[in-house]
């Protein structure tokens, strides 16, 4: 087994961009890259570029390219998860040499997610966890520093868990649909977060295929877009959102939280925090993600906002 996975980990290169001008200067350069992997693969590797934001001539790479779009900082579609699964599996079954080379533009968080998925499917990881381990420690040079370098953010982290689940409860098949309306979102710890009410507070609702919805907690409709109700209990230091008018919700769904208020960080995505979920693992009509399971909020520079007991709570209802 251990032999497995060593042949296995040897067909499989991560790696950053391959770009041109003033970018090869800090990232790969492009006709290196070609030239490594035309001397030492030959005929014998495919190329994986998840970026949605940037492309290439795929010339340089004989046109063995496969492209996978994924924004930065997110999550692919489910369904991708499946779809290079089974490319990687058929490249790699076709011939004993055959590698491949996946990237994003750093190559770790996009990169790392998609590696994930295959070191599952090929069974030299059983479990989501162990193949996270295994791809931060081989992707991480500790003689460079001791922050293991994987995955970038929680949600990327929750989708590798949804593929362990896609592979071994679904027989590797996209699980049953579930469609649900959302109900509220219980918002704990939030005195430490801009006005400390909510009151600063607005959110988007919707997925890579459009935008659902744009709600705001404030009644002043100052931003012109739909206007929730927000119920802040002092004492319990929670805010309750409900009264969201929105469409029923099914597959992947992405929810961004920003803040009017500039002492509340900006990071990915230049909001405050932000999350993805698929609502076909929903279970009990509950979503409860805690600080470290949320975008942004496990980073620990914003910890002086986000206080260590600070959680999402979705509720819904089926819709079915």
């Amino acid at each position: 087994k251990q032999q497995h996975k060593s042949i296995y980990l040897d067909r499989i290169i991560a790696m950053s961009f391959p770009s041109k001008g003033t970018d090869a200067f800090f990232r790969n350069d492009i006709v290196d890259v070609s030239h490594y992997l035309d001397l030492t693969y030959g005929e014998h590797y495919r190329v994986y570029n998840l970026c949605s934001e940037r492309f290439y001539n795929t010339a340089f790479f004989h046109d063995r390219v496969e492209r996978i779009l994924i924004d930065d900082h997110n999550v692919p579609r489910l369904n991708d998860t499946i779809r290079m699964a089974d490319s990687v599996t058929e490249w790699f079954e076709q011939n004993e040499k055959n590698v491949i080379a996946v990237h994003c533009k750093g190559g770790k968080g996009r990169t790392g997610t998609m590696i994930y998925v295959a070191l599952l499917k090929s069974g030299v990881c059983q479990t989501a966890t162990e193949a996270l381990t295994l791809f931060a420690e081989g992707r991480t040079d500790l003689r460079e520093g001791k922050q293991f370098q994987g995955v970038e953010t929680p949600s990327q982290t929750r989708y590798v868990g949804y593929y362990e689940k896609i592979l071994h409860v679904y027989n590797h098949h996209m699980p049953p649909t579930k469609i649900l309306k959302l109900k509220a979102i219980v918002i704990r710890c939030i005195a430490s977060v801009g006005n400390g009410d909510g009151s600063d507070l607005f959110f988007t609702v919707g997925n890579y295929d459009e935008l659902l919805g744009r709600f705001q907690l404030a009644q002043d409709n100052k931003l012109d877009i739909n206007c929730c109700k927000n119920d802040h209990n002092k004492g319990e230091d929670t805010i309750t959102i409900s009264d969201i008018r929105l469409s029923s919700l099914k597959g992947d769904v992405k929810i961004m939280f920003f803040s009017t208020n500039k002492k509340v960080p900006k990071n990915y995505d230049n909001c405050a925090f932000y999350f993805w979920f698929n609502t076909s693992f929903i279970e009990n009509n509950s979503l409860l993600l805690k600080r470290d399971e949320l975008d942004n909020p496990h980073k620990s520079k914003t910890w002086h906002i986000f206080q260590e007991k600070f959680s999402v709570l979705l509720v819904f209802e089926s819709d079915q």
